[in-house]
């Protein structure tokens, strides 16, 4: 179930607080903030639903050789994928049937095959965990951020 328009994408122990949301000072998080808004188009850009009230979610790809985390895009995403994302800290609060729902209904897949995903999700999530620190990559100008350092 790979290239899905969601995914469950557990953010490995090494990779925590390695956001940008969180260690850029507030002017550039919102400057990158805001142009991914104007790309949405005050659409959530997985789901599609539309709205005035959008949040940016940091989409990272993993090199586990290289133990690289890099920016793979900005997008505008409801708090109902973000849980789907981040399913095991989703669990974790009580949401887990809720979520799991709501991935199948979005991707028009059985129980079975949400299974499948999460176990997949998990095993990459795993062999992450085995490193510790990841070097970020990221070209902040391809999202909005020109003259962020």
């Amino acid at each position: 179930m790979k290239d899905l328009k969601l995914n469950i994408d557990l953010l490995p122990k090494g990779a925590w607080n390695n956001d940008f949301s969180k260690s850029l000072p507030k002017k550039d998080w919102d400057k990158l903030r805001e142009n991914c808004y104007r790309k949405a188009n005050h659409r959530y850009q997985i789901c599609g639903y539309q709205t005035d009230r959008l949040d940016a979610y940091e989409m990272w790809e993993f090199d586990n050789r290289r133990k690289t985390q890099t920016l793979k895009d900005i997008i505008a995403i409801c708090t109902k994928c973000y849980g789907v994302i981040h399913f095991k800290n989703t669990t974790r609060l009580g949401f887990r049937e809720e979520t799991k729902n709501y991935f199948c209904k979005l991707i028009n897949c059985s129980e079975m095959e949400f299974a499948n995903h999460l176990n997949q999700a998990i095993i990459e999530y795993n062999e992450r965990n085995n490193i510790f620190r990841w070097k970020i990559v990221a070209e902040l100008e391809r999202f909005g951020g020109k003259d962020i350092d």
